[in-house]
């Protein structure tokens, strides 16, 4: 019973083994994984809900959300094809790995080249010397085109056996881990990597992020703080942006371990993490006095933005503001609501400490610019991917894996010598015909003309 139990287990794992090993389940796995990220290319990843029911309809949308479309790189179903992918990939090394140990190291023990088809070559040559001489002149004119040589005797003859680039047998190895590379970047990257927002105020810092998670946005810690040191703008002529830029600081442990001024193409990069510049907000730094009161208080409004100043018993709306430019200078317009009788009135404030107080004469709040710019907080893509690593390790080695696949051969040449006769034969894993011209060159250093020896090339 037990041993049925084993064998039915066995073959079990004998089919799975063989169907993850087969090349029709690599080429399956290749279109799903392809077809997922096409979805993911062409779907809005990660947009408003609104905007996803206007482009597919009600019904399209919730069966799109349910199918993770609109986040294919973290979706549950992506995942195990990239996990499929690297098993199949896996199987198919360990399935092939022996087949090419064979031709990389077994078959060269036999000091012997055999084979057919356009990848094999035989000439047979007419020696003018003896096998001693003529093998001693082979084999110096040999050894400056092959590492590797070995010169031997075998049943009354002499032979000459030679090598190079048996190593390219394994190159393709090479491919399949650049790629297992790149998958495990990408899994890595959907399993633990984030996007988020972080919003400084100018001259403050921050320790946690607002991690984006489907449409919405949860704050999430980080193991260290950035401080944004300063924010500048520059500006058009008519004081619209023109370029803005943040210089950051990150303390960790107390330390300061790194510093850089950062634009919209220009990030800091600290650990998995890199911080983007992608917007900023500009409000308006207000002194606040009540002259009855003899009570002074600075807020910070954002246009539209509405607060209450519980010193000054007032609450205040930044109806519209304009930074304006050196020439003009900024200006404002407060919506005030004063006392407890709720009374409402409009602040006119402009840069100009005294054009304030002729306009604020008769009010009993007024209302002045606390500094001579606008108050910025500077707004970060936060970005950690810890995935890229891998994937740009696995792209290297891609590079690398296929220039040596397909520009480096395994070449073996043989020549045995009988008499006053001598055979040369030889084998090419692949580009045969630079191997030609390769042999062709020896036998032309030997003082043989390689079109009046017999060919016996199949």
């Amino acid at each position: 019973m037990d041993d049925n139990r084993k064998s039915r287990s066995s073959r079990i794992a004998d089919d799975v083994w063989n169907l993850f090993s087969g090349v029709k389940t690599s080429i399956v796995l290749l279109v799903l994984w392809l077809v997922g990220s096409v979805f993911g290319t062409l779907i809005p990843q990660n947009g408003p809900p609104e905007q996803v029911v206007a482009l597919y309809g009600p019904q399209w949308s919730d069966w799109m959300f349910a199918a993770g479309l609109f986040d294919v790189y973290h979706s549950t179903w992506y995942s195990v094809i990239l996990l499929m992918l690297m098993f199949n990939l896996v199987a198919c090394t360990v399935d092939m790995l022996p087949r090419k140990l064979t031709l990389a190291l077994e078959q060269p023990k036999t000091r012997k080249v055999t084979g057919g088809g356009k990848r094999f070559f035989s000439y047979q040559l007419l020696l003018k010397d003896s096998p001693e001489k003529a093998s001693d002149h082979f084999r110096q004119i040999i050894a400056r085109h092959f590492p590797r040589l070995d010169v031997f005797q075998k049943d009354g003859e002499r032979h000459i056996y030679a090598q190079k680039q048996a190593f390219s047998h394994f190159m393709i190895f090479l491919v399949h881990l650049s790629v297992l590379l790149i998958l495990l970047g990408g899994f890595v990257s959907a399993q633990w990597g984030f996007e988020g927002i972080m919003e400084i105020p100018e001259g403050e810092e921050r320790d946690f992020v607002f991690r984006k998670i489907g449409n919405d946005y949860q704050p999430a810690g980080i193991p260290f703080t950035v401080r944004c040191d300063d924010f500048r703008l520059d500006r058009f002529s008519n004081g619209g942006p023109k370029d803005y830029y943040s210089s950051l600081t990150v303390m960790e442990n107390g330390q300061q371990t790194a510093a850089k001024r950062i634009e919209v193409n220009e990030p800091l990069s600290y650990g998995k993490f890199n911080f983007y510049q992608s917007s900023f907000h500009e409000k308006a730094a207000l002194k606040i006095s009540v002259p009855e009161k003899n009570i002074q208080q600075t807020v910070q409004l954002g246009k539209g933005e509405m607060r209450f100043v519980p010193e000054t018993g007032t609450a205040l709306r930044l109806s519209s503001f304009s930074p304006g430019s050196e020439a003009i200078g900024m200006m404002a317009q407060v919506l005030v609501i004063h006392g407890e009788e709720g009374k409402t009135f409009q602040v006119p404030v402009t840069s100009n400490a005294e054009q304030n107080a002729r306009m604020q004469e008769k009010l009993p709040v007024k209302i002045d610019f606390a500094s001579k710019e606008p108050a910025y907080t500077t707004g970060l893509m936060v970005v950690a991917d810890p995935g890229v690593g891998w994937i740009w390790a696995g792209s290297f080695l891609m590079v690398l894996g296929l220039y040596l696949t397909f520009y480096t051969s395994h070449r073996r040449l043989s020549i045995r010598l009988d008499g006053k006769q001598a055979e040369l034969r030889g084998l090419a894993q692949r580009n045969p015909t630079a191997f030609r011209r390769e042999i062709e060159a020896i036998l032309h250093e030997a003082g043989f003309d390689p079109e009046t020896a017999k060919n016996e090339t199949t």
